[in-house]
């Protein structure tokens, strides 16, 4: 893969949108996870900022 600025930026912007997309995903789920098992989303909720 060339590194070429378009790519980089191209890359750049392909992760902030999975990430907003992640961020989106955990607020609309999170609401039925808590009726779920709490125990379990608890770690997700704290291991994926650092993803």
């Amino acid at each position: 893969l060339l590194k070429t600025p378009r790519t980089v930026t191209l890359m750049l912007l392909l992760r902030l949108l999975l990430g907003r997309l992640l961020r989106l995903l955990l607020v609309l789920l999170m609401p039925v996870m808590l009726r779920l098992q709490p125990r379990r989303w608890i770690p997700l909720v704290i291991t994926a900022p650092l993803l």
